[in-house]
């Protein structure tokens, strides 16, 4: 009796042999750009790093007021340093190799090569090397880096800062000088209008009557019509009303408050507080269509 399993693996016919690869080694090129041998060299010459392996060599004292001041900032991993080799390859914490400060600025653009965010660049350098206030120097490098602010994601929005509800209508006048854009509310009472001009032409209404309808009708269940918000009293129009008093505009400014409350909370969910800018300070403007930095003094 056979198994099907091996059958499955039986090939019916005996398959050509294949030809063994030749393969040539022309050159060996080092993974690393700074080699361990640069290392080595540069911490001999390192008075820091040398009064560190003569610490290490003789032990630590039991207090950091009797360490010299030099390598004071490694009192709290002293108990994870040792040497290899004399200084052969370096001062090591841990697996981290402690590199020479003639080096830091060389290793710092090694760790931001792939010119990856903040967090993965400590990473690397948390995998494999360091030296006092390396998590520091990580982050000027990055922040620094020319490249990543043109393509990075845009900024968060700011938080709205609303404007004051007046206590009456014509209290306050204001004007926009920017540019409106996707301004919905106005876009869509422009298109409003623009639908009942063109129903009046086609059904011989007049324009002017049924713009005043539009006016004197209200915004919504709570919030009285444009004409009554903004004149304080209603319009006479096509249908019959009897007119009031002045209202009492508390009532609708306390509405608009509250709606105005609820707007900034909706707004503000996924908003950040941004930090100052000062005088002939350089900036990245971000192009709104290609979404890239441009630089701006």
């Amino acid at each position: 009796m056979v198994i099907a399993d091996t059958l499955s693996r039986l090939s019916p016919k005996e398959g050509d042999e294949i030809p063994r690869m030749q393969m040539k080694i022309h050159h060996l090129v080092e993974f690393s750009p700074v080699e361990l041998q640069q290392i080595k060299d540069e911490t001999a010459k390192d008075g820091t790093l040398q009064i560190l392996t003569e610490q290490v060599m003789q032990g630590w004292p039991d207090s950091i007021k009797k360490t010299q001041q030099a390598i004071k900032p490694y009192w709290n991993n002293r108990d994870d340093i040792s040497i290899q080799e004399g200084v052969l390859l370096g001062v090591l914490l841990g697996s981290r190799i402690i590199v020479p400060k003639s080096l830091w600025q060389k290793i710092l653009q090694e760790i931001h090569s792939g010119h990856q965010g903040m967090e993965k660049c400590k990473l690397r350098a948390k995998s494999c090397v360091y030296w006092p206030g390396i998590y520091k120097g990580v982050e000027s490098m990055v922040a620094s880096c020319c490249a990543c602010k043109k393509f990075q994601n845009s900024q968060q929005k700011e938080p709205m800062i609303p404007s004051e509800v007046p206590p009456r209508p014509w209290h306050t006048v204001r004007a926009d000088f920017f540019k409106v854009n996707n301004f919905w509310v106005i876009e869509r009472q422009v298109q409003t209008v623009k639908k009942i001009l063109l129903k009046c032409k086609e059904s011989g209404t007049d324009p002017s009557l049924a713009l005043l309808s539009l006016r004197s009708t209200p915004l919504s269940a709570t919030l009285k019509s444009p004409a009554e918000l903004l004149n304080g009293r209603m319009f006479k129009a096509t249908l019959p009303v009897k007119i009031h008093p002045t209202n009492d505009w508390h009532e609708t400014r306390d509405l608009l408050l509250t709606q105005q409350k609820k707007q900034v909370n909706l707004y503000n969910r996924d908003s950040k507080e941004k930090p100052n800018l000062f005088q002939n300070q350089a900036v990245q403007v971000q192009d709104p269509i290609k979404k890239h930095g441009v630089q701006r003094e």
